[in-house]
């Protein structure tokens, strides 16, 4: 049984079209030299993912030739850069088929650090299930644990804690320590 092999795992700062006909490009010039080579395209049912299998069919009772595939996908949900690219290998044989592929990326494609844009607020690449999104906003506007804690019927050690495991999954950039917060917060001035 053979196993798919990573070979390339990273980000760019482009969005997918500008990578899918960079991927194109590239299978032009693999027919050049393997005229059976095939790019088979399948996107992903919920629409996240798009994978690019390059192949090569062989008659009827022989396996066809995979030489692997490509994957690109939001790494931020509501955010359409940076992508994720993996490359895979299908087979080691073919690896320098792959190794080619991902080296075009690497030359023509703007690499990204893997930070969300500038223009969106960090909190907004966390994905928008239960209340982990507004938390993240409202801790990154200079709230308080208590203060979210009354606002989510929590306690305020179980908004701590669950800030402490967004910070594991999303890093500092994207959740703040209490120190480097920004003091946002809306105060409103008495009327004398």
């Amino acid at each position: 049984m053979k196993e798919d092999r990573l070979i390339f795992h990273g980000c760019f700062d482009e969005p997918l079209e500008v990578i899918t006909d960079l991927v194109g490009r590239y299978l032009d010039e693999l027919v050049k030299v393997r005229p059976q080579v095939v790019l088979e395209v399948k996107v992903t049912d919920d629409k996240k993912t798009w994978r690019g299998y390059v192949y090569e069919p062989q008659a009827w009772s022989v396996e066809d030739i995979n030489y692997g595939y490509i994957e690109v996908f939001r790494k931020y949900e509501d955010s359409a850069i940076p992508l994720e690219v993996k490359v895979f290998a299908s087979h080691p044989d073919y690896s320098l088929w792959m190794v080619n592929l991902y080296v075009l990326l690497e030359k023509y494609l703007k690499v990204s650090d893997g930070n969300p844009p500038a223009n969106i607020p960090t909190w907004m690449v966390i994905p928008d299930e239960g209340y982990n999104r507004q938390l993240v906003e409202l801790w990154s506007q200079g709230y308080k644990g208590p203060e979210i804690a009354l606002r989510f019927s929590y306690s305020p050690r179980t908004i701590y804690n669950r800030l402490s495991e967004l910070r594991k999954i999303y890093g500092v950039t994207i959740v703040p320590l209490k120190i480097k917060r920004k003091k946002t917060k809306n105060k409103v001035n008495p009327v004398n």
